[in-house]
């Protein structure tokens, strides 16, 4: 192991030795509106850069929001100048959550005919951040029509996907699937760059990990459209993606032609995911699957020695201790109760 892994792991556990802990959410959750959390966290050392030169007390909840998401920026950026060669190639994987929510975010606005895209997001994302983006996020603002957006596309990986739909009226498009389809073809990216990693054993498990997250989140869309939408089997099939981890894909594909949503969780106790599923009372199907993942993460922080695969499961632990933020922010916002908001926070 060469002095750039030993750098980038001591960094990764460091700076997972500095998440929040009970104490700090119990804290959070006795404040009594978003000025006091954001005074609270723009004071501690994990989140100050993020919310640096804000007036906290004439913050919004959403503005607050926003800037807190923008934290995983400035963790990876702290992170990517420990990594070389293909290990950049992830940072792309890291944000592209965002760059999908983007592209969604103005193809609604030009199929609403509102052509003013909300502006907070991209505001605060941080500079440094367009250097690892496929694309310019301010370009955005200049989109009037599907066309140009295919243009500024045109040297991503995402315009494979948005040229099908180029022949339909944007206004016609089916969002959920387009989306859906945005995330496979990342994966699929991911994927093809994790086999650039040099050890066989580390692309299994680099592979483990995002597999996982792509398992999880066909449970999760198994799950909700059978209990809350009854949709049927033939609808249900092309919304899912076809990586799997430890569920083979035609057993997925028995249990969403046979079983019923709350009949799956049950099987799921018959899968590897048991010894995590004992851990959590279920509360709703995000945190369930969040839960699983956030407790297989937190296995790769303490037994993993590879660089890279610490950092993919740090920044996927950052972003669930973000969204308890998110989900403290609301909480206080809407005054839900600190023992209701607790039971859902994953730490």
């Amino acid at each position: 192991m060469n002095s750039s892994s030993n750098a980038i792991m001591a960094k990764v556990r460091s700076m997972y030795g500095h998440s929040f802990q009970e104490k700090d959410y119990l804290m959070l959750l006795h404040k009594k509106n978003e000025s006091e959390v954001a005074s609270f966290l723009q004071n501690s050392d994990l989140f100050h850069d993020c919310l640096m030169g804000i007036n906290v007390k004439a913050i919004h909840r959403g503005q607050l929001e926003v800037l807190i998401r923008t934290e995983i920026f400035h963790r990876i950026n702290k992170l990517i100048r420990y990594m070389e060669g293909s290990g950049k190639h992830l940072v792309h994987n890291l944000i592209s959550n965002t760059e999908i929510e983007l592209i969604m975010m103005k193809i609604r606005a030009l199929s609403s005919g509102n052509l003013v895209l909300r502006e907070d997001l991209i505001t605060h994302i941080p500079l440094y951040v367009s250097q690892y983006s496929s694309f310019d996020f301010m370009g955005l603002s200049n989109v009037s029509n599907f066309e140009e957006l295919l243009t500024l596309l045109k040297k991503t990986a995402y315009v494979s996907v948005l040229k099908l739909y180029g022949s339909k009226p944007i206004e016609e498009l089916d969002f959920v699937t387009l989306e859906h389809r945005l995330h496979e073809k990342m994966d699929e990216e991911t994927m093809s760059y994790i086999r650039q990693f040099g050890s066989e054993d580390t692309q299994k498990k680099m592979n483990e990990i995002l597999r996982i997250g792509i398992e999880l989140e066909n449970i999760r869309v198994i799950y909700r459209l059978k209990k809350y939408f009854q949709v049927n089997p033939e609808q249900i099939r092309p919304l899912l993606m076809k990586q799997t981890a430890y569920i083979p894909w035609t057993k997925l594909m028995e249990w969403v032609d046979q079983l019923t949503a709350d009949q799956i969780l049950e099987k799921l106790h018959q899968t590897r995911y048991k010894k995590y599923i004992g851990m959590t009372h279920f509360q709703y199907i995000e945190h369930f699957t969040k839960r699983i993942q956030y407790e297989l993460n937190r296995h790769f922080m303490y037994q993993e020695s590879n660089p890279n695969i610490l950092m993919f499961a740090y920044i996927h632990l950052s972003e669930i201790e973000i969204q308890n933020l998110i989900d403290i922010i609301e909480a206080v916002h809407y005054g839900i109760s600190q023992e209701k908001t607790k039971a859902l926070l994953i730490y």
